[in-house]
Protein backbone atom coordinates (compact mmCIF):
# COMPACT_ATOMS: atom_id res chain seq x y z
CA UNK A 1 0.00 0.00 0.00
CA UNK A 2 1.38 3.21 -1.32
CA UNK A 3 0.58 6.68 0.87
CA UNK A 4 2.16 9.92 0.64
CA UNK A 5 1.56 13.64 1.79
CA UNK A 6 1.59 16.62 0.07
CA UNK A 7 4.10 19.52 1.66
CA UNK A 8 2.55 22.12 4.18
CA UNK A 9 3.71 24.97 2.07
CA UNK A 10 1.22 23.76 -0.82
CA UNK A 11 -1.53 22.10 1.32
CA UNK A 12 -1.73 25.78 3.09
CA UNK A 13 -2.26 27.52 -0.20
CA UNK A 14 -4.80 25.53 -1.61
CA UNK A 15 -6.56 25.08 1.35
CA UNK A 16 -6.74 29.07 1.32
CA UNK A 17 -7.91 29.32 -2.37
CA UNK A 18 -10.92 26.34 -1.41
CA UNK A 19 -11.51 28.41 1.82
CA UNK A 20 -13.82 30.71 -0.32
CA UNK A 21 -15.69 27.76 -3.02
CA UNK A 22 -18.88 26.38 -1.49
CA UNK A 23 -18.91 22.65 0.54
CA UNK A 24 -20.08 20.65 -2.85
CA UNK A 25 -17.63 22.40 -5.29
CA UNK A 26 -15.02 22.12 -2.85
CA UNK A 27 -15.77 17.58 -2.66
CA UNK A 28 -16.51 18.36 -7.25
CA UNK A 29 -12.74 19.93 -7.36
CA UNK A 30 -11.29 17.35 -5.28
CA UNK A 31 -12.96 14.38 -6.88
CA UNK A 32 -12.14 15.62 -10.48
CA UNK A 33 -8.76 16.37 -9.33
CA UNK A 34 -7.81 12.78 -8.06
CA UNK A 35 -9.97 11.64 -11.43
CA UNK A 36 -7.35 13.21 -13.55
CA UNK A 37 -4.66 12.14 -11.41
CA UNK A 38 -5.33 8.40 -11.25
CA UNK A 39 -5.54 8.36 -15.24
CA UNK A 40 -2.28 9.98 -15.17
CA UNK A 41 -1.04 7.21 -12.85
CA UNK A 42 -2.76 4.55 -14.86
CA UNK A 43 -0.57 6.27 -18.18
CA UNK A 44 2.57 6.25 -16.49
CA UNK A 45 1.97 2.51 -14.90
CA UNK A 46 1.36 1.19 -18.29
CA UNK A 47 4.86 3.07 -19.85
CA UNK A 48 6.43 1.72 -16.63
CA UNK A 49 5.68 -2.04 -17.88
CA UNK A 50 9.11 -2.98 -19.91
CA UNK A 51 8.03 -6.73 -20.78
CA UNK A 52 5.56 -8.01 -22.99
CA UNK A 53 2.56 -7.91 -20.96
CA UNK A 54 -0.61 -6.71 -22.73
CA UNK A 55 -3.04 -8.55 -20.52
CA UNK A 56 -1.82 -6.71 -17.32
CA UNK A 57 -2.48 -3.50 -18.77
CA UNK A 58 -6.44 -4.30 -20.27
CA UNK A 59 -6.80 -4.64 -16.16
CA UNK A 60 -5.77 -1.54 -14.84
CA UNK A 61 -8.29 0.60 -13.26
CA UNK A 62 -8.99 3.28 -10.61
CA UNK A 63 -11.92 4.21 -8.42
CA UNK A 64 -12.35 7.24 -6.05
CA UNK A 65 -14.60 7.20 -2.90
CA UNK A 66 -16.11 9.55 -0.71
CA UNK A 67 -15.92 8.64 2.94
CA UNK A 68 -16.88 9.58 6.02
CA UNK A 69 -19.71 12.20 4.65
CA UNK A 70 -17.47 13.70 2.60
CA UNK A 71 -14.73 14.26 4.86
CA UNK A 72 -12.26 11.93 3.11
CA UNK A 73 -11.40 11.25 -0.21
CA UNK A 74 -10.45 7.60 -0.80
CA UNK A 75 -8.12 6.96 -4.44
CA UNK A 76 -7.80 3.45 -5.33
CA UNK A 77 -5.23 2.97 -8.79
CA UNK A 78 -4.03 -0.86 -9.72
CA UNK A 79 -5.32 -4.02 -11.35
CA UNK A 80 -8.50 -4.63 -11.04
CA UNK A 81 -9.92 -7.57 -8.57
CA UNK A 82 -11.42 -10.93 -8.97
CA UNK A 83 -10.38 -11.05 -12.88
CA UNK A 84 -8.77 -14.00 -14.17
CA UNK A 85 -6.57 -14.25 -17.07
CA UNK A 86 -4.57 -16.81 -18.84
CA UNK A 87 -1.45 -17.41 -18.23
CA UNK A 88 1.22 -17.59 -21.05
CA UNK A 89 1.62 -21.21 -21.54
CA UNK A 90 -2.08 -21.40 -21.63
CA UNK A 91 -1.92 -24.13 -19.19
CA UNK A 92 -4.85 -22.55 -17.01
CA UNK A 93 -5.27 -19.21 -15.62
CA UNK A 94 -3.80 -16.80 -13.02
CA UNK A 95 -5.35 -13.92 -10.72
CA UNK A 96 -4.64 -10.63 -12.11
CA UNK A 97 -4.03 -9.18 -8.80
CA UNK A 98 -1.59 -11.53 -7.54
CA UNK A 99 0.21 -11.46 -11.38
CA UNK A 100 1.12 -7.24 -10.90
CA UNK A 101 1.95 -8.39 -7.33
CA UNK A 102 4.73 -10.57 -7.98
CA UNK A 103 5.82 -8.37 -11.22
CA UNK A 104 6.03 -5.15 -8.53
CA UNK A 105 7.05 -6.54 -5.58
CA UNK A 106 9.34 -9.38 -6.50
CA UNK A 107 9.37 -12.82 -5.20
CA UNK A 108 11.87 -15.05 -3.24
CA UNK A 109 12.38 -18.36 -3.69
CA UNK A 110 14.13 -20.52 -1.26
CA UNK A 111 17.67 -21.07 -1.59
CA UNK A 112 18.58 -24.32 -3.37
CA UNK A 113 19.43 -27.00 -0.27
CA UNK A 114 17.63 -25.67 2.33
CA UNK A 115 15.52 -28.28 4.21
CA UNK A 116 12.17 -27.05 6.38
CA UNK A 117 12.77 -29.99 8.48
CA UNK A 118 8.97 -30.14 8.33
CA UNK A 119 7.05 -32.75 6.72
CA UNK A 120 3.32 -32.80 5.07
CA UNK A 121 1.65 -29.89 4.48
CA UNK A 122 3.66 -27.54 7.04
CA UNK A 123 6.87 -27.61 5.09
CA UNK A 124 6.43 -23.97 4.23
CA UNK A 125 6.78 -22.85 8.03
CA UNK A 126 9.84 -24.23 8.18
CA UNK A 127 11.24 -21.55 5.50
CA UNK A 128 9.96 -18.17 5.90
CA UNK A 129 12.12 -15.50 6.35
CA UNK A 130 14.90 -17.54 4.39
CA UNK A 131 15.84 -15.22 1.91
CA UNK A 132 16.93 -15.60 -1.75
CA UNK A 133 17.37 -13.36 -4.24
CA UNK A 134 14.39 -11.36 -4.91
CA UNK A 135 13.11 -12.18 -8.65
CA UNK A 136 11.41 -9.60 -11.14
CA UNK A 137 10.79 -6.82 -8.54
CA UNK A 138 10.10 -4.58 -10.99
CA UNK A 139 8.40 -1.68 -8.47
CA UNK A 140 6.45 -0.48 -12.06
CA UNK A 141 3.61 0.37 -9.72
CA UNK A 142 5.69 2.16 -7.10
CA UNK A 143 7.27 4.22 -9.77
CA UNK A 144 4.65 6.03 -11.35
CA UNK A 145 3.12 6.66 -7.82
CA UNK A 146 6.77 8.88 -7.15
CA UNK A 147 6.33 9.82 -11.12
CA UNK A 148 2.89 11.43 -10.73
CA UNK A 149 2.76 12.57 -7.04
CA UNK A 150 3.71 16.23 -7.31
CA UNK A 151 1.49 16.69 -10.17
CA UNK A 152 -0.94 16.35 -7.93
CA UNK A 153 -0.89 20.07 -6.55
CA UNK A 154 -1.41 21.40 -10.33
CA UNK A 155 -4.17 19.43 -10.91
CA UNK A 156 -5.87 20.43 -7.77
CA UNK A 157 -4.81 23.97 -9.02
CA UNK A 158 -6.29 23.69 -12.56
CA UNK A 159 -9.43 22.36 -11.29
CA UNK A 160 -9.86 25.36 -8.60
CA UNK A 161 -9.23 27.93 -11.77
CA UNK A 162 -12.05 25.59 -13.66
CA UNK A 163 -14.60 26.08 -11.34
CA UNK A 164 -13.76 29.83 -10.81
CA UNK A 165 -13.84 30.91 -14.57
CA UNK A 166 -17.23 28.73 -14.64
CA UNK A 167 -18.72 31.11 -11.93
CA UNK A 168 -19.25 28.73 -9.29
CA UNK A 169 -18.35 29.43 -6.04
Amino acid sequence: MLSWKINPVSLKRLSDEMASLDKKVKRRIAKNAAKRWSALVIKSIKSNINWNEGTIQDYLDYKVKSLKRGQILWIGVGSVAGKRIRTESNAGTAWVASKVRWYNDGWTPVPKGYKSGKQGRGWRKGVRGIGGTKIYETKFVTKAQQQTQSKMINIVADEIIKAVNQGIS
